[in-house]
C-alpha cells in the first residue's frame, strides 16, 4: 500500500504527469489531488469545473484528459485538459500563493458562498435546475453588482454589500466576470467605467484596480473600454483594451502594463499583431495560445502571447464577432453581437460548418475553466459540452454602440434558462437554426 486517501472516494480518475499522480474527481466531487511516488506524500491540486466521477483518463506527451463522466447520474459531456504550469504569484496585491512562496502545495479553493441557501429561488416556471452542473456568476451591469446564483435560483453571494466597499472606493457598471484559475478571486471587467477590479470572494473587498474609474486613457494605470480580462494560472491579467485598439498584459501590483500587444491608437485596423481592429477579448485554447476577436472586419485570430499569430480568419455573415472560443481544436464559435444576432461555429479557414439564428445581441457564457495549486501547478481546461455551446444569452439592458459593447450581459442565470436547440441546415449546406 502505497499511501490513504483523506476520504473514501468512488470512481475517481487518475493521471500521470511529470512523475506525479493525479486523481480527479470521483461521484459528486471535484477534487483533485497530487500524489508524489518519491515520497509517498498527497496533497491538494485544485478542484475541477465540475463534480465528475466514473470519467475516462488518458494522457498524451504532457497533457492529461478527463474524458465524460457523470455528475450524481447526468451525463457530463465534456473534455477536461490537464496541463502543468509554472507557479506564479497571486492575484492579491502580488503576494506570492502559498506554494509559490513556500514550495508546499496549497489547499483545495474553498467555495464560501456556499452556505446554506434560504428562501424561495427566482426561476421561471419551467425551469429545471438540473441543466445546470453548479453555480453561475452574473454580472449585473446596470444594478452595479456581481451574483452568485445556485441552480435553484438562489443568491448564494452578492457583492457589494454595505461595507464591503473602503471609503471612496465605487463599483459601477461590471460588465464581465470571471473566477480566478484557484477560484479564490473574481476578476471584473467595467468596461464603461474604464477598469478592470479583482475581488476576493471570501473576503468581498476589490484587492487589486488598474485603470482610474470614470477616466478613459492610454497612459500607466489607464484604459478605454477594456472588455473580457482573465487571470491566469501565472496571476497576470490578460484583456481586450477595445479603443486603444491593442491587447494588454497587467502583473499585479503593478499599475503600469507589463506588455502590449498591438499599436496603441485610435485608429482600429486588423494587422496583428501589429494592430487590431477593435479587440474586445482574448480567450485561451488548449494549446496555450489565445483566440482574439476583432470587431471591425469580423476577424478571429489565433496568437500566442509573444506576438506570433498563427492564423486569421473571417466568419462568414458575420457583423459583430464577439466572445470567440475554441469549442476544441479547429472548431470554434463566436456570438454575433447583432440584432439580430446569431452563434456561429467556424473553423480556422472562416468555414461556417454552424450556425443559429433569432436573437438580440447574444453573447456565450463560460464556465469555471482553470485551477492552480502546486509547485508545479496543474492547470484544467473545460472541454465542450454537447454541440460546443454552453448556454446563450440575449441582450440584458440597453442598445450597443459602434465599436464596444453597449449596456451589459447577464450571465444567463438570472432566469435559470439556458438556450438549447437543434441544428438545421440552411441553403448554403451549414447547418443553421431559423
Amino acid at each position: 500500500m502505497a499511501g490513504h486517501l483523506p476520504a473514501r472516494v468512488q470512481g475517481a480518475a487518475a493521471l500521470s504527469l511529470d512523475g506525479q499522480v493525479y486523481v480527479a474527481g470521483g461521484a459528486g466531487t471535484r477534487a483533485v489531488l497530487r500524489f508524489d511516488p518519491a515520497t509517498a506524500r498527497l496533497s491538494a491540486a485544485g478542484e475541477l469545473p465540475v463534480p465528475v466521477g466514473y470519467a475516462g483518463a488518458a494522457v498524451l506527451g504532457d497533457l492529461g484528459y478527463l474524458i465524460g463522466g457523470e455528475d450524481g447520474g447526468r451525463p457530463v459531456p465534456t473534455v477536461t485538459v490537464f496541463r502543468l504550469v509554472p507557479a506564479g504569484p497571486a492575484a492579491a496585491g502580488g503576494q506570492a500563493s502559498p506554494a509559490a512562496a513556500g514550495g508546499q502545495a496549497s489547499s483545495v479553493a474553498p467555495a464560501p458562498w456556499l452556505a446554506a441557501a434560504a428562501g424561495p429561488g427566482r426561476l421561471s416556471p419551467g425551469s429545471d435546475p438540473s441543466v445546470l452542473p453548479a453555480d453561475v456568476l452574473i454580472a449585473d451591469h446596470h444594478n452595479n453588482r456581481l451574483l452568485i446564483v445556485d441552480p435553484q435560483g438562489r443568491v448564494r453571494w452578492e457583492f457589494p454589500r454595505p461595507g464591503d466597499l473602503a471609503p471612496g472606493q465605487t463599483f459601477l457598471q461590471p460588465d464581465d466576470a470571471f473566477f480566478s484559475p484557484d477560484g479564490k478571486y473574481i476578476i471584473v471587467t467595467q468596461e464603461d467605467d474604464q477598469v478592470i477590479s479583482v475581488i476576493s470572494v471570501a473576503d468581498r473587498r476589490i484587492t487589486y484596480r488598474y485603470g482610474v474609474p470614470g477616466k478613459p486613457g492610454s497612459g500607466p494605470d489607464h484604459l478605454f473600454n477594456p472588455d473580457d480580462a482573465l487571470l491566469t494560472p501565472a496571476g497576470i491579467i490578460v484583456s481586450a483594451d477595445i479603443k486603444n485598439c491593442r491587447l494588454v498584459i497587467i502583473t499585479p501590483p503593478a499599475h503600469t502594463v507589463t506588455r502590449v500587444i498591438g499599436r496603441t491608437t485610435n485608429a482600429c485596423t486588423h494587422d496583428p499583431p501589429r494592430r487590431f481592429g477593435s479587440p474586445n477579448d482574448a480567450f485561451p485554447m488548449t494549446n496555450g495560445h489565445y483566440l482574439v476577436t476583432e470587431i471591425n472586419g469580423d476577424w478571429a485570430d489565433e496568437m500566442a502571447l509573444n506576438g506570433h499569430v498563427v492564423w486569421s480568419a473571417n466568419p462568414a455573415r458575420v457583423l459583430y464577432p464577439s466572445d470567440s472560443n475554441e469549442i476544441y481544436p479547429g472548431r470554434y464559435l463566436t456570438a454575433d453581437f447583432s440584432n439580430p444576432g446569431q452563434v456561429v461555429e467556424f473553423t480556422s479557414s472562416g468555414r461556417v460548418v454552424w450556425r443559429m439564428g433569432g436573437f438580440n445581441q447574444p453573447s456565450l457564457v463560460r464556465w469555471p475553466r482553470t485551477f492552480t495549486g502546486s509547485v508545479t501547478p496543474l492547470e484544467a481546461s473545460g472541454g465542450p459540452s454537447v454541440g460546443g455551446v454552453r448556454s446563450v444569452c440575449g441582450r440584458a439592458h440597453g442598445a450597443g454602440r459602434p465599436g464596444r459593447r453597449g449596456g451589459g450581459r447577464a450571465r444567463c442565470a438570472s432566469e435559470g434558462k439556458p438556450v438549447a436547440a437543434g441544428p438545421a441546415r440552411d441553403d448554403s449546406g451549414s447547418r443553421s437554426c431559423p
